[in-house]
């Protein structure tokens, strides 16, 4: 299988995406990801410079996927997952996350009635077409968190 491995960077500091960055990985003894961006925007910041920007970027990468638009899907998008299975469409909301402990990117859904999420993994494109809607940094799930990797996911 060959997929094209593809990283996005949110500068923390901007509040915005890093356009055409290029990412640089070191290891600091922390696992601290330095991120250099390659956009003349960043001429003259510290990042630019090569000082160690340690938290200031958030790295996320390609799921390999396209949603219904053709629009790429990221860990952290956040997506209306629509059932292909019934002739009246009926959307979740859910976020992208990366479970490192399967190894493979799930969309996941809080449930506030229970207080946990739930994973949708089993069924991340047989069932449902997804369109993104926005991201955990510019568009929040209108919920009262967002998944992060101490939550637990209640598999289906």
């Amino acid at each position: 299988m060959n997929r094209e491995i593809k990283f996005r960077a949110w500068d923390n500091d901007r509040k915005q995406f890093v356009p055409q960055g290029e990412i640089v990985f070191s290891n600091y003894g922390d696992n601290n990801i330095e991120v250099h961006p390659n956009d003349q925007s960043y001429i003259g910041d510290t990042c630019h410079n090569g000082e160690p920007q340690r938290g200031r970027f958030s790295i996320q990468q390609f799921t390999g996927l396209l949603d219904k638009n053709g629009k790429e899907i990221y860990e952290g998008d956040i997506c209306k997952a629509y059932q292909t299975l019934y002739e009246t469409p009926s959307p979740l909301t859910v976020q992208i996350i990366y479970n490192a402990e399967f190894a493979r990117f799930e969309p996941v859904q809080f449930w506030k009635s229970q207080n946990k999420w739930l994973s949708l993994s089993g069924e991340f494109k047989s069932n449902y077409d997804f369109e993104i809607i926005g991201n955990i940094y510019e568009s929040p799930i209108e919920q009262a968190t967002t998944w992060n990797e101490t939550s637990p996911v209640k598999r289906q």
